[in-house]
């Protein structure tokens, strides 16, 4: 018997996180999302690469991903690393893949990888889905058992290059590179965390540094996650 695939669905991030992940008991039905009248378990994403992860031996490898409505990580093993190891912070990427949850994360396994060099294909990814689905609704999340609200995509926001706005400014911190990581997320913590490309902005080190020193910062407890792209100072 030949199994017919499932249709790689163009959607919000935000929808694939706030509706209902169905799991199927059949050994030939797909676990899926369902998202209006469709049954959601392959999808086709365009967004930016915020954060990447490897362990040592690059047998895992994961990448979080932003599309403006939220953000979702895609996670790769072994021989299948080859997909996603050498992405870089910054991009823009068009994912192919299949939907998968485990405890309570719903995450994306990569069949097809594209690095987008043209920023318009993100816009016009955009303006496909406010077409379709309407503006992203807000997200809602439990973090330390209290609800925070991540905020829907805005008018302003529909834009080729985001510019980060409102974000208070933060004198360059004296000291070692790790320091002003450090300072930067406590600064932009306002209360339930500070966001990932604002700490990069505004850390006063490049993308490249940045992004290890948060990678360590998280390995050796000093700072966590309470909710996708968002980092928190252990108190």
């Amino acid at each position: 018997m030949i199994q017919k695939r499932n249709t790689a669905y163009k959607v919000w991030i935000s929808d694939l996180i706030n509706n209902e992940f169905i799991e199927q008991q059949g050994e030939f039905e797909s676990n899926y999302v369902l998202i209006g009248s469709k049954k959601v378990s392959r999808i086709n994403i365009v967004a930016s690469v915020i954060f990447i992860y490897k362990v040592p031996d690059e047998s895992y490898v994961s990448a979080t991903l932003d599309d403006s409505s939220c953000n979702i990580r895609i996670k790769s093993w072994k021989e299948d690393t080859s997909l996603l190891k050498n992405l870089k912070v910054g991009e823009i990427i068009n994912v192919i893949g299949k939907i998968r949850k485990y405890n309570n994360e719903v995450y994306i396994i990569p069949e097809v990888i594209k690095v987008q060099d043209n920023p318009n294909w993100e816009l016009v990814r955009k303006l496909e889905l406010i077409k379709e689905y309407g503006k992203p609704k807000p997200i809602t999340v439990l973090t330390n058992e209290e609800e925070a609200i991540i905020p829907p995509l805005t008018e302003e926001t529909v834009v080729i290059e985001e510019k980060i706005e409102n974000v208070p400014f933060i004198k360059k911190a004296h000291g070692d590179s790790k320091q002003k990581v450090i300072e930067a997320i406590k600064k932009l913590d306002l209360q339930n965390g500070a966001k990932f490309d604002d700490v990069i902005a505004n850390s006063g080190l490049s993308v490249e540094e940045t992004n290890d020193i948060i990678k360590k910062l998280l390995e050796e407890g000093e700072i966590y996650q309470p909710k996708p792209n968002y980092l928190k100072l252990i108190d």
